[in-house]
């Protein structure tokens, strides 16, 4: 009985899976819903239909969840009596029992079989429920099919109606588009007929124009003619031009204007001639009276600082009366910087005495810091200018042309008198010539003058040319005649550069001169003529450290006279002017390099003498000193070379040659003293080996302990040589030196074996001493010289030849570097064998 149950409630719950249609109570059901009803069964499940509106969402839903979710409501409904119909009146849920149809149905299902029950009976009586249950879920199947189909129906109407709204909202679209293309074809047309419109605006307008301006050229001229008139009946009258207003300042202006035509008519000599030139008379004398009036209001108002009022007369006097007439008057009354009391220098004055010792000084207090400083400066100028005209760039033009042709000019002149005067220059304690004062400041005022071009360049000064006002201060800086005394530019700098160089070279002189002194030695400066003692002055000179700071102040000199040279102005010959100054110094450069290096030169000794050593030490000096001046003249006069003639292409390659000319000349003149001391040195060596070890000295034929007495003295010789070349030169001069020395050394060293004779009992002392000679050498040599280096590390080897017997000696000739030496070399060194008589023939085949 329990499994009959059981399958019938699974078969109603597989008809509600596959939605197959019932019948019973289900057909009451279906009428419920096909006519929305308000069943609680409708109420219930629409809230889900709602959720699950959306199909797709619907189907991916879980069926099974589903049922599930309303199964404890319909459980709840089937004990409600208000789902009782007349169809199921009968059944247990719908006679309102307390328990309802579920606790009724567990009931019975669980209660044990009572005694006197019959069988049938609750067989029956259960049938009828599980009908009634069955029942109702076909009620329950056909409500859910007709809510999924009304469901399904909202969503395909839903749908229909988004594709028409779609539809609609593109075809809604498209007649905004249209209307958006009608509007802008209507856009522009309306921009063609306004553009059309403003263009025949424009038309009339300018047809209007000359009819408006033709209109107020008459009312003008009536106005005039009216004027006229007024002067030829009663000129008394005519108080208008009595007060400079705007108006009367115009109305005179355009009267004076018509004066020429007044004055000057076909009939001279009538009536009315005479009174029209009356009438210009007046006219003139009113505008007179007027701009001489208005000018005294401007310098009151300058005078009582009423900007206002020099606002109002400035821009009447320029529009309408003489404008150059006005800069000037207001710059020779109102401007200080301009006034004639500011622009009074004499030669004899404090500052221009002052000046010509020191006319920078000068320059910088009296002409540029007066103005461009203080409370009158020519900034404070400009601005109040700038205020009060309607073109200050005309008036500040007129400022510094003023400022330049007096004021700096008459400052200027003065300054050249003094400079010109011998018997000032002494009262002040200058030392310098005319010609030196006179350049330093032309040197120093044209400078000057271009630090005042630099501060004027930030100001509008209209189309005025500074620098050509530079040049009218110093006619010099043409490079031609200088005026009074018809002396050419040129000829000046010339002059002043060679005094200038040999005054450099006396107070060098002069210096050297004080230390000898000091130091009670001056027979160095001893000489019979004044030639002599002049070249030997020089040597003296360049041998010491004052040589380097006498030519930095050549190489300054030259520079500043280069420099004057390029402020020349465009008629000068500036290229010839400066190519005649850079020669004439490097003539004296290499004058002097040769006077020098030629006189140390025939100093140097060439016997090999222990005093040697001094003159080889000043020769050192000498080398060492031009060395760094030619260096100044590669570095620091080159770079001046290029940089200030880098538009004097031909010129400036023209001198950079002329100085790796006088360097290479240079270098090569050091060189030749330089292989002297060397030559020197190394003789002095030779003689002592020559000396100490005869060709029949037996040193190395016999037994010792070490060293002999020949080797330690050469060796102590050597290292004093070497260490009085490393402290006595230095770079490049240093390294070559020593390679030459070494290689011509080492040639001296294998000359001098080879007249010696070897024997293999002096093994201790030919190994000791050849060491010692190497180590000597090649201690003082540095990394760069590893080829001479190796080539004196070969005495090594070579001296084994005399360490072997004479079985064994062609096999030390055919190993390690002796296998690539010369040949004749090597034969020399196997003859000086002692026993070489012995085995001659077995020694020559080796060397056939």
């Amino acid at each position: 009985m329990l499994l009959f149950f059981f399958f019938f409630f699974f078969q109603a719950e597989d008809g509600i899976r596959d939605a197959q249609e019932s019948r019973g109570l289900g057909d009451v059901y279906k009428r419920q819903v096909s006519t929305q009803s308000t069943g609680r069964c409708g109420r219930l499940m629409s809230s889900y239909y709602k959720q699950a509106i959306n199909l797709e969402s619907f189907e991916r839903y879980s069926r099974k969840k589903f049922l599930d979710s309303i199964t404890e409501p319909m459980l709840s409904y089937i004990d409600d009596d208000q789902g009782a119909t007349a169809d199921t009146a009968g059944f247990p849920w719908g006679r309102g029992d307390e328990g309802g149809y579920q606790e009724e149905l567990r009931a019975v299902l669980s209660a044990p079989l009572g005694a006197g029950q019959n069988m049938d009976v609750l067989i029956a009586r259960d049938a009828d429920y599980i009908q009634g249950f069955s029942k109702h879920f076909s009620n329950v199947e056909d409500e859910l099919t007709g809510l999924y189909e009304q469901v399904d129906a909202e969503i395909r109407q839903a749908e229909s109606m988004h594709v028409e709204n779609e539809k609609g909202f593109y075809n809604r679209l498209s007649n905004v588009a249209k209307l958006a293309d009608k509007g802008y074809e209507k856009f522009k047309s309306t921009q063609e007929k306004l553009q059309v419109a403003t263009t025949a605006a424009t038309r009339i307008t300018m047809r209007l124009e000359p009819h408006e301006k033709a209109r107020a050229h008459a009312e003008r001229a009536l106005n005039l003619i009216q004027h006229i008139k007024n002067f030829k009946t009663n000129p008394s009258a005519e108080s208008i031009f009595d007060e400079p207003t705007e108006r009367s300042a115009k109305d005179i202006h355009d009267l004076y204007l018509m004066v020429p035509d007044l004055q000057n008519c076909h009939d001279p000599t009538s009536y009315e001639a005479e009174a029209l030139k009356k009438v210009a008379d007046k006219i003139s004398s009113k505008r007179r009276k007027m701009q001489k009036e208005l000018q005294h209001r401007l310098e009151t108002a300058h005078t009582e600082s009423d900007e206002r009022m020099m606002v109002q007369s400035a821009h009447l006097l320029v529009d309408y009366f003489d404008a150059e007439k006005t800069y000037n008057d207001y710059l020779k009354n109102c401007c200080i910087l301009t006034q004639s009391k500011m622009s009074h220098y004499h030669k004899n004055s404090d500052e221009i005495r002052e000046g010509a010792v020191n006319p920078q000084g000068a320059f910088d207090e009296y002409v540029r810091d007066a103005i461009f400083k203080g409370g009158n400066s020519f900034e404070n100028e400009f601005q109040l200018i700038k205020r009060i005209f309607p073109s200050p760039a005309q008036v500040m033009k007129r400022l510094v042309i003023d400022l330049f042709e007096n004021r700096i000019q008459n400052f200027v002149n003065a300054m050249k008198s003094a400079c010109s005067d011998p018997d000032l220059l002494a009262t002040m304690g200058c030392s310098k010539t005319v010609e030196r004062a006179q350049l330093d400041f032309l040197d120093t005022a044209y400078a000057s003058i271009q630090s005042i071009e630099l501060q004027l360049a930030k100001y509008d000064l209209a189309d005025l040319d500074v620098h050509s006002l530079a040049l009218k201060l110093f006619p010099e800086l043409k490079g031609v005649a200088t005026g009074a005394d018809d002396q050419d530019y040129i000829d000046r700098e010339m002059k002043n550069l060679a005094a200038s160089l040999d005054g450099l070279l006396e107070i060098a002189v002069s210096r050297e001169m004080a230390i000898a002194e000091n130091s009670g030695d001056m027979s160095a400066f001893a000489a019979e003529t004044e030639e002599e003692r002049q070249s030997i002055a020089l040597v003296l000179v360049m041998q010491s450290s004052s040589a380097l700071v006498m030519y930095e102040a050549m190489i300054d000199e030259t520079l500043s006279a280069i420099k004057r040279c390029y402020s020349l102005s465009a008629e000068a010959d500036r290229q010839g002017n400066s190519s005649m100054i850079v020669d004439y110094f490097l003539d004296t450069a290499r004058n002097q390099f040769t006077s020098a290096l030629d006189k140390s030169k025939d100093r140097i000794p060439k016997g090999g003498k222990q005093k040697s050593v001094t003159e080889f030490a000043k020769y050192f000096s000498l080398a060492e000193q031009i060395n760094r001046i030619v260096s100044a003249l590669r570095g620091r006069f080159s770079r001046y070379i290029r940089r200030r003639m880098n538009d004097w292409n031909a010129l400036r390659d023209r001198i950079l040659a002329r100085v790796e000319t006088l360097v290479h000349e240079a270098e090569a003149d050091i060189g030749v003293g330089l292989g002297l001391c060397l030559s020197g040195m190394l003789t002095r060596v030779q003689k002592m080996l020559a000396d100490r070890q005869k060709p029949d000295s037996k040193d190395y034929l016999q037994a010792g302990t070490g060293n002999t007495k020949t080797c330690d003295v050469i060796c102590d010789v050597l290292a004093k040589q070497f260490q009085f070349i490393t402290a006595s030169l230095h770079g490049k001069v240093q390294h070559n030196f020593i390679r030459s020395f070494v290689s011509r050394l080492y040639k001296i060293l294998i000359d001098h074996l080879t007249t010696l004779q070897f024997s293999e009992q002096a093994t201790i002392e030919i190994k000791s001493d050849i060491k010692r000679y190497t180590q000597t050498i090649t201690q003082n040599i540095d990394a760069s010289n590893a080829d001479i280096e190796a080539k004196i590390e070969v005495l090594n080897d070579l001296v084994t030849v005399f360490l072997v017997s004479a079985d064994y000696v062609n096999d030390v000739l055919r190993e390690g570097r002796m296998a690539t030496m010369n040949k004749e070399v090597l034969h020399k060194f196997v003859k000086c064998r002692a026993d070489y008589d012995d085995h001659q023939a077995e020694f020559d085949k080796i060397f056939q």
